[in-house]
C-alpha cells in the first residue's frame, strides 16, 4: 500500500473501519508517518464527538450511529481532503437526526400531559356529588352534567376479532346513533361518550366488528335507561 493510500485510511482507521489485519498495519504505520499522524490528530476530536453523541430518543433507532459511522468508514474518499468534510457530514447528519428525536419526545410529553389533564378532568365528574352511576355488568356509566362515562373494572375481552361498540338513544329518536369502540385492557376501560348526556334517555353496548356498525349486529350486553 503506497502512501496515498495510507492517507486515505486515515478516517477508515479512526472510525474502526479497517479489518484487523488492516487495522494493525496502518497502526505501525501511523507511528512512523508524521503526515498520516498530524491527520489523525486533527480527524480523532471528530470522531470522538460523533461517537459520543447521546443515543437518539423515541422513533428514532440507536442504531443511527452505527450506520452512519459505518457508511463513512466503506466509502474510500478519493481524496484525503474529502475526509475531514465527511466525518462532519455524518456529526451533522446525526444532529439533525438527535434534534427530530428530541422533538418527537416533546411532542410525545405534550400528548402525555394532555392524556393526563384529561384523566383528572374525568376523577373530578366520576367523583362529583351530582354524579349519577348506573352499574352494568363489568363497571358502571356514571352520567355528570352533560358528561357520560363508560368505567368497566373486569370487563372480559370480545371474542376475537371483535370490538365493543356503545349506542346512544337521543331524547325522541326512534332509533339508537353508533357512537365509540373500544376493547378492554386487562378488563378495564374508562371512556368519555362523545355526546351531550342531557340529550339521552338510553345507553346501550354490544359486540360488534372492527371499526363498529350502522346498527347493532348482536344483542346489547346491556341497556340502561337514563
Amino acid at each position: 500500500m503506497n502512501a496515498h493510500e495510507m492517507r486515505d485510511n486515515v478516517a477508515a482507521y479512526v472510525l474502526g473501519g479497517l479489518t484487523p489485519p488492516e487495522a494493525q498495519a496502518f497502526s505501525e504505520h501511523l507511528h512512523g508517518c508524521a503526515i498520516c499522524m498530524a491527520e489523525y490528530r486533527t480527524l480523532k476530536p471528530v470522531a470522538d464527538a460523533l461517537a459520543l453523541a447521546p443515543e437518539p430518543s423515541q422513533n428514532v433507532s440507536p442504531l443511527v450511529k452505527q450506520r452512519l459511522m459505518r457508511e463513512i468508514c466503506t466509502q474510500r474518499a478519493p481524496s484525503r481532503a474529502f475526509l475531514p468534510y465527511a466525518l462532519a457530514a455524518a456529526c451533522l447528519a446525526l444532529a439533525l437526526l438527535l434534534s427530530i428525536g428530541y422533538a418527537y419526545r416533546s411532542a410525545q410529553n405534550a400528548r402525555i400531559q394532555a392524556q393526563l389533564n384529561q384523566s383528572n378532568t374525568a376523577l373530578a365528574d366520576l367523583a362529583s356529588p351530582n354524579a349519577r352511576h348506573y352499574p352494568v355488568p363489568g363497571g358502571q356509566l356514571v352520567r355528570s352534567g352533560a358528561k357520560i362515562y363508560v368505567v368497566m373494572r373486569t370487563l372480559p375481552n370480545p371474542p376475537a376479532g371483535n370490538v365493543y361498540q356503545m349506542w346512544t338513544l337521543q331524547r325522541g329518536a326512534t332509533s339508537v346513533a353508533p357512537s365509540i369502540t373500544f376493547v378492554p385492557l386487562r378488563g378495564e376501560t374508562l371512556v368519555q361518550l362523545p355526546v351531550d348526556a342531557t340529550h339521552l334517555t338510553a345507553v346501550a353496548m354490544s359486540v360488534e366488528p372492527p371499526g363498529g356498525s350502522k346498527q347493532p349486529t348482536t344483542k346489547p350486553r346491556f341497556l340502561v335507561r337514563l
